[in-house]
């Protein structure tokens, strides 16, 4: 099992996620979040009903619950320093990593897309920037191709097979918390290429040269597993 998901933790650290799925949220909103959706149905008084309103005193503890830190982390301390979350401002928003673990939680990638694809809409000059950054992506850069990636990356299609990936890894034991995030997108990546190549023949296609990178990237993660 995954770590963040042990003992009395479990809970409110799937609801953290969960949350963030929905979209970048403030430390009082994820509180909000967890306070309609936790096991332990709230007793909300007829005038809340009304305005769907928290109650804030709960509210509050909640968000001071998750909010403390300590030497191990808490809550959101915590899946910051695994790499499951990251603040920007006021706002807390879920690493690749984290937005795979949480769509684990979710039943179906169909609920949540509307709010995945907003948060994608990158255009092309955008998604170059942050190929730069990537020395393995650099290799591959084609505006071409890019757009492909990019449209591929828009469908439920994509992130289910996220979703089937991540559920196996948390299934067969793989230590997921100790991963960076980089580490863990080049091993779904990975996995979603090679399945890519393994379903289809790219001879020919504009997508020769991304084969060619990928296979030879796929030969130095295999050597190292072995090693």
């Amino acid at each position: 099992m995954t770590g963040i998901f042990e003992h009395g933790k479990a809970e409110n650290n799937k609801l953290i996620l969960k949350a963030l799925l929905y979209g970048p949220k403030t430390t009082t909103q994820i509180a909000e979040y967890i306070y309609f959706n936790r096991k332990q149905k709230p007793k909300i008084r007829l005038d809340q009903k009304r305005a769907r309103e928290p109650n804030k005193n709960e509210v509050n503890h909640i968000e001071s619950q998750i909010s403390r830190k300590g030497p191990k982390g808490r809550h959101l301390q915590e899946l910051e320093i695994k790499k499951y979350i990251f603040q920007e401002d006021s706002l807390r928003k879920l690493t690749m990593k984290g937005k795979a673990v949480a769509l684990t939680l979710v039943d179906s990638v169909y609920d949540v897309m509307p709010y995945i694809i907003q948060e994608h809409r990158n255009t092309l000059s955008e998604a170059l920037q942050l190929v730069k950054a990537n020395p393995f992506l650099k290799k591959l850069l084609n505006q071409e191709v890019l757009r492909e990636i990019l449209k591929i990356a828009s469908t439920p299609e994509l992130y289910q097979r996220v979703k089937d990936i991540t559920n196996r890894l948390m299934t067969q034991g793989v230590d997921i918390d100790s991963m960076s995030d980089l580490e863990f997108q080049n091993i779904v990546g990975s996995e979603l290429f090679s399945s890519l190549i393994r379903r289809r023949s790219l001879e020919g296609t504009r997508f020769n040269k991304l084969k060619n990178v990928l296979l030879d990237d796929l030969k130095h993660y295999e050597k190292g597993l072995k090693g």
